[in-house]
């Protein structure tokens, strides 16, 4: 399942590609490895409102 992840093209903030906004709601003991993951696939972007 994860070969095909590897062929994709990295994301950059400057791209036509059609996007999705999603809200992420994630228990706090499993936030980091979640978030970690999620990042190092390349297909999400995350924007931090919680300052």
């Amino acid at each position: 399942m994860m070969q095909w992840l590897k062929n994709l093209p990295e994301m950059d903030l400057m791209r036509s590609e059609k996007m999705t906004f999603v809200q992420l709601i994630i228990p706090v003991e499993s936030a980091h490895r979640a978030v970690s993951y999620l990042g190092e696939l390349g297909l999400l972007q995350f924007r931090d409102d919680d300052f």
